[in-house]
């Protein structure tokens, strides 16, 4: 990752383990992966969003919790709420005009992201929390 203090096996072991307890605190998947991705990236030394910022996008990221407003419905909030901090620190600036950069960094996000989901989560449920 560039300009990170840390290494990206190190920020995402981190997210694991913030992520972990934010889901004590706040039970929503949506709001608790998407804090754990911007405060480790944070404790790596990349602040994408300041506190407060952070704070402000919490009640709205909160309705991407169980496929949207809790409906059971629609994207895995986990993977929206990813989907955006990531987004953050890999997308395209408001003043940019190739398409292709953004379809590219598009692309790497969904690769990833949906690759870890559809093996870790959405084929072993059970498995991804212990008893």
């Amino acid at each position: 990752m560039v300009n990170s203090k840390k290494t990206k096996k190190e920020i995402i072991t981190r997210a694991e383990k913030i992520a972990a307890a934010h889901e004590k605190k706040f039970k929503g998947c949506g709001q608790c992966t998407f804090m754990a991705i911007i405060d480790a990236l944070r404790w790596g030394g990349i602040e994408l969003i300041s506190k407060e910022t952070e704070e402000k996008l919490f009640p709205g990221i909160s309705m991407l919790t169980a496929g949207v407003c809790m409906s059971g419905e629609g994207t895995c909030g986990a993977v929206a709420s990813s989907a955006m901090a990531l987004g953050l620190a890999l997308g395209p600036p408001i003043d940019s005009i190739d398409m292709s950069a953004a379809r590219r960094t598009a692309a790497a996000i969904r690769g990833s992201l949906m690759a870890k989901y559809d093996n870790e989560i959405w084929l072993h449920p059970v498995q991804r929390r212990p008893a």
